[in-house]
């Protein structure tokens, strides 16, 4: 995901600085770090390892919709008032995480605009990537449509030169045609 290629933010010492509200958790591969539909009322930044953020469909059926690797933030919509996780959080590896509160966040961002302006940076290039990635997933798969459909029409237009060609040797006599 995105980072700041200019300056580059050392994230986890600006965290230290929060004086209440932020720890550090471990979850080892495949342990959930929060379900859909939980409160949202805190945030995660990864230290190590990757974690990767669903969401299950009506059917229970799981879509992966990013990962979230060494370095980045999720979790933020808590800082929007967000009352429920709408994704599921889960490690893909082992990975440590500083878990941080919303409120002491909050704080930080409104106390130090520097902090606040690095980190609306980090949000809005995020946000440029998401929108990236889905155009290439909407390309594809509507590239993939174009194919399946022209499969169909050729499989057909086979399925009618057999056909024509089953009824023409009925009449096709070899002795008239040489």
């Amino acid at each position: 995901m995105p980072t700041n290629k200019t300056v580059p933010v050392d994230w986890e010492s600006l965290l230290a600085g929060l004086s209440c509200g932020n720890a550090v958790v471990e979850y080892s591969t495949g342990q959930p770090i929060f379900d859909q539909g939980q409160p949202a009322d805190t945030l995660y930044f990864v230290r190590n390892g990757r974690v990767k953020l669903s969401v299950l469909d009506q059917q229970r059926k799981e879509t992966i919709l990013t990962t979230m690797s060494v370095g980045e933030f999720f979790g933020e919509g808590c800082l929007a008032d967000q009352r429920s996780r709408l994704l599921t959080g889960s490690a893909i590896s082992d990975c440590s995480l500083i878990r941080i509160e919303k409120l002491p966040m909050m704080q930080l961002l409104h106390e130090n605009h520097g902090i606040l302006e690095l980190f609306v940076a980090y949000l809005l290039l995020r946000n440029i990537q998401y929108k990236a990635n889905l155009v290439d997933q909407l390309l594809a798969r509507t590239a993939d449509e174009i194919v399946r459909k022209n499969r169909r029409g050729l499989s057909k237009m086979h399925a009618g030169a057999k056909a024509f060609n089953a009824k023409w040797r009925l009449y096709y006599d070899p002795g008239i045609v040489e």
